[in-house]
């Protein structure tokens, strides 16, 4: 068995025999390794080991005294120190209080794919049901379905971020595109709705059928005549037609003729009997006009407060890190202040995901978006997570780029593109999500691994396998995605269940790794030979002694300008999410304004 695959059974076992293995004491190790005078400096030759350690002593910072460096080989390390060094409360609750918790509260107010509260009280009604078997059942679905709800879409963020951000930069692309069109009076009342609900229902599951019957049952209660012609569109004989063109015509050029009977009735009193038919057709039309719009309305003014929800939380973010910084500026040279750094920097991809993640059009849940436009536009339950938004997006702009065709001033706009580029934006935009994590984890180890012992230890090994882990899942995704888009055809079931399984068992495999090494940092089990050098030969010399002067040299020249590096880069990716996000409400606000339904 390879050496790596020892030292990842040592951690795992490790921390469930506290007892038996926390016996590691950085402090008396160095004692014992300071005993050996041949290892000493010259003007620490003559001092008690005690002394050369500082046993008994805290070191009171900021501190001008370094203390003397003491190693010894990781043989030696292994033989006289085993175990891992327990954390005490102020290791632990430091990093768990400045870091892990307001990380936390980030990761909680970014949106995740959601079903609505309608759909879930079915489900719960049915557990609910008569007979023994049929409880088992339901409550067994009713498991899968919470199971499979929001504790796996927070697993899915922990374990595919890059496509989580990558969904979340391609919808703020989308409505920026989609908000600067709003203005746009040359479009007809029907393709104009059709872009207000494109960027504020889009983060719903496009479904064809839901969406096609809905607006076929609404026009059937007010005009059924009308609605069986509009029905036959859709028929089995029609499948290679554009049924949405042509319904969006067929509606066109009844209010068109709407239109020229009104203007003709100006002048002529004697026809309006015989065009009350057309009258009625027109009511329907007005009706689900009026209806869409005032969904519309419903939904940009439900959207949730950008400042309380997202931007004091940010901010708030923003000042426990400056906090950090200021106290790692006055503890150079301090380890555990210096890991527990590279772990902030490690989650800071978090920030990135949660700001842009609330930044789009529109912040409302399905069982509101359902209910703002009632029966005349009919939603799936369920709003998809950031990580499926590329791929839904474009299945609502084509739904829009056939309704536009039926407008004769937009029948000319170019079809969304499908083939080689649409796959090689998804690659590049996956890619672009994970750079902004792996930028996150190159820091951190950066921070790690020049912690005396420098090199490769087991948080920046942490740190690049997450990094690589993630890599893999963001470029499996895109295949994945486009075997579903393509699983209409029996031949690709297998291998997209393949690519569905391997997808998923990666997730959980990086979402474990950040859990469970975050768990191990807290606890203590890095703190320990072991994990001092991962994977080094046994010859290897081990750093015992605190606030030595290869500490504080890395400190100033690596710890703190990577941390502000990482930061920095953060905040610069937030706040062009904020202006994007900034220049889209300005674009709604403004259509608002000019009444752009009439």
């Amino acid at each position: 068995m390879p050496k790596f695959q020892y030292s990842f059974l040592y951690l795992i076992f490790s921390s469930f025999f506290a007892r038996v293995l926390a016996s590691f004491d950085l402090v008396r190790c160095c004692i014992k390794a300071a005993r050996d005078e041949s290892i000493r400096s010259e003007n620490a030759a003559n001092d008690y080991p005690w002394k050369i350690c500082k046993l008994g002593e805290s070191i009171v910072y900021p501190s001008e005294t370094q203390l003397w460096s003491v190693q010894k080989t990781r043989a030696w390390c292994n033989a006289e120190c085993a175990g891992y060094q327990r954390s005490e409360t102020s290791q632990w609750l430091q990093p768990l209080a400045t870091w892990i918790a307001p990380y936390v509260a980030l990761l909680l107010v970014t949106p995740i794919g959601e079903i609505s509260e309608s759909k879930t009280e079915q489900i719960r009604a049915a557990a609910g049901s008569s007979g023994a078997r049929e409880r088992l059942l339901s409550s067994m679905k009713w498991f899968w379905e919470w199971v499979s709800g929001t504790p796996w879409e927070y697993i899915l963020l922990l374990g595919d971020p890059a496509s989580a951000l990558w969904g979340a930069f391609s919808e703020i692309i989308s409505d920026f595109r989609l908000a600067r069109r709003l203005s746009d009076h040359n479009s007809g009342w029907l393709a104009n709705i059709a872009l207000w609900i494109t960027m504020l229902a889009g983060d719903t599951k496009f479904e064809h059928s839901i969406l096609w019957n809905g607006f076929i049952n609404r026009l059937e209660k007010e005009d059924s005549q009308g609605a069986q012609s509009i029905r036959d569109l859709d028929e089995p004989t029609m499948k290679n037609t554009t049924p949405w063109t042509m319904l969006a015509e067929e509606i066109i050029k009844r209010t068109s003729n709407t239109d020229k009977v009104l203007s003709s009735e100006s002048r002529d009193v004697d026809k309006i009997e015989p065009m009350s038919s057309v009258n009625a057709a027109s009511s329907s039309e007005f009706s689900l006009r009026q209806s869409l719009s005032y969904g519309v309305h419903v939904l940009v003014q439900g959207r949730i407060d950008f400042v309380k929800g997202i931007f004091l939380p940010v901010i708030l973010m923003l000042a426990v890190a400056a906090s950090v910084f200021f106290d790692a500026y006055g503890k150079l040279g301090d380890k555990d202040t210096a890991h527990a750094l590279a772990y902030g920097v490690w989650y800071s991809w978090l920030i990135t995901l949660s700001v842009s993640g609330n930044c789009f059009a529109t912040s409302v849940n399905v069982g509101l978006a359902r209910k703002a436009f009632g029966d005349s536009l009919r939603l799936s339950d369920r709003r998809v997570s950031l990580s499926e938004r590329y791929m839904n997006a474009f299945k609502w702009e084509l739904w829009l780029w056939q309704i536009e065709r039926a407008d004769p001033v937009k029948a000319d706009k170019g079809h969304p593109k499908r083939e080689v580029w649409f796959w090689t934006k998804f690659v590049l935009g996956q890619l672009l999500g994970w750079v902004c994590v792996a930028f996150a984890c190159g820091c951190a180890a950066v921070i790690s691994w020049t912690t005396p012992t420098v090199g490769l230890g087991c948080r920046s090994f942490t740190y690049v396998l997450y990094g690589i882990g993630t890599f893999i899942v963001a470029v499996l995704h895109v295949p994945r995605q486009r075997l579903i888009f393509l699983s209409q055809d029996r031949s690709g079931q297998f291998q997209m269940r393949i690519a569905t399984w391997a997808h998923t068992l990666l997730v959980i495999f990086n979402a474990l790794v950040m859990i469970v090494g975050t768990i191990f940092h807290l606890s203590g089990v890095y703190r320990s030979c072991q994990c001092s050098r991962l994977f080094a030969k046994d010859d290897t010399l081990i750093e015992f002694n605190r606030n030595t002067e290869q500490s504080v040299t890395n400190a100033r020249r690596y710890w703190l300008v990577t941390g502000y590096v990482a930061f920095s880069f953060v905040w610069v990716v937030c706040a062009m999410a904020m202006a994007a996000r900034k220049i889209i409400v300005s674009k709604m606000e403004k259509a608002l304004e000019d009444n752009c339904f009439d």
